[in-house]
């Protein structure tokens, strides 16, 4: 019994040991969204780590300043898809909240910012200029413009999840997938044994895949 106890103290303390130096690994590569949910998982299991307290302090703090200078640098520029990009570094932010917020022994090392708000917000900006997108591309009435109008109303969806866009999607797709041409009968030459056409249709389904 004692064996058995010792062994699982030994892996224990081997698991902590790699733990911190994979966290500190990760760290020391600047990935600090890494190192700080690992430190998380870390002083889960040892909450009096303050080498591990120490790492997660850092590795949160570089993880917003370095988020936050991106989303800075975004606001500026003039790229109309700019928005998914901000909301995308939000939502990383929002990830490293919930992760720490979610730990007793983390939170009480790390008062992380909620940015839940800013998610709202930056969801509704990538969805209306997405939109803004599709619409356009609807007017140039053409196949490719129709299958290319479909991926802007499904990336404004996900952002803003109503029917309106739903059906905007549905519209853009059946219009990229089936094109029905009706043509007077006198342009194709079509006519009938009776000597007369006028007034016919001809209707040409042109069956695309998408």
């Amino acid at each position: 019994m004692k064996k058995q106890f010792y062994l699982l103290s030994f892996l224990l303390s081997v698991f902590a040991f790699y733990s911190c130096k994979t966290a500190n690994k990760l760290y020391n590569k600047g990935d600090y969204d890494g190192a700080v949910e690992l430190a998380v998982k870390k002083l889960n299991k040892k909450p009096n780590d303050a080498e591990v307290q120490s790492l997660l302090q850092d590795a949160y703090r570089y993880a917003v300043n370095e988020k936050e200078n991106a989303i800075s640098g975004l606001s500026q520029s003039n790229n109309e898809l700019k928005w998914d990009t901000i909301y995308n570094e939000y939502a990383a932010l929002q990830k490293l909240y919930t992760a720490i917020n979610r730990s007793p022994e983390a939170r009480a090392v790390v008062n992380a910012a909620d940015y839940s708000s800013y998610l709202g917000t930056y969801a509704e900006k990538a969805a209306d200029v997405r939109l803004e997108r599709g619409v356009r591309l609807m007017d140039n009435n053409d196949r490719n413009s129709f299958k290319n109008a479909f991926y802007e109303f499904q990336a404004a969806h996900k952002f803003r999840p109503t029917n309106d866009i739903k059906n905007k999607m549905d519209e853009a797709y059946d219009a990229a997938v089936i094109r029905v041409v009706i043509l007077p009968s006198d342009q194709i030459g079509y006519g009938n044994n009776y000597g007369y056409n006028a007034g016919y249709r001809h209707v040409n389904y042109q069956m695309q895949n998408f």
